[in-house]
């Protein structure tokens, strides 16, 4: 008895289901990359500001020393070579896997970096001032928690 071949070409709407499947999964997984990274550079700040030994630094002080050109607050560049001095390096030219996500030791997707500056910017203005370092920095730290970071 013959056996029906059964057509597997996909259909426009399966097509279009599976589209909106990849972008809400490449969603989550640059979501999940802001957080990470947001994670690690608040634990790398707080490691220098509070964890040397006799040495006690505000988060004035840190931001003062992400300021390189003493303007009162912080560009995208000097944003990135503080990433950099933290050990949070961003590569831009990092070999890429297939879905198109850096490969290299600690390479940083330039996008999830200026994403992450981009929430710290609160006002969209190119530039982060320490009001709103501070404000993104201690949203949602439990100050009881911060030894507990590191």
């Amino acid at each position: 008895m013959p056996v029906a071949l059964v057509s597997t070409t996909p259909t426009k709407a399966q097509l279009a289901t599976k589209a909106k499947e990849d972008e809400y999964l490449e969603e989550c997984a640059f979501t999940v990359a802001c957080e990470t990274l947001e994670s690690r550079f608040r634990q790398a700040v707080w490691a220098r500001t509070n964890a040397r030994t006799g040495e006690l630094k505000t988060l004035k002080n840190a931001f003062l020393k992400f300021d390189t050109d003493n303007s009162g607050t912080v560009d995208l560049e000097e944003f990135k070579r503080t990433l950099k001095h933290l050990g949070l390096h961003c590569n831009e030219g990092d070999t890429r896997n297939e879905a198109g996500c850096p490969t290299g030791l600690g390479g940083l997707d330039p996008k999830v970096v200026e994403a992450l500056f981009s929430r710290y910017d609160a006002d969209g203005g190119g530039s982060i001032s320490y009001d709103e370092f501070s404000e993104r920095f201690l949203k949602d730290v439990d100050m009881y928690k911060l030894p507990k970071m590191l």
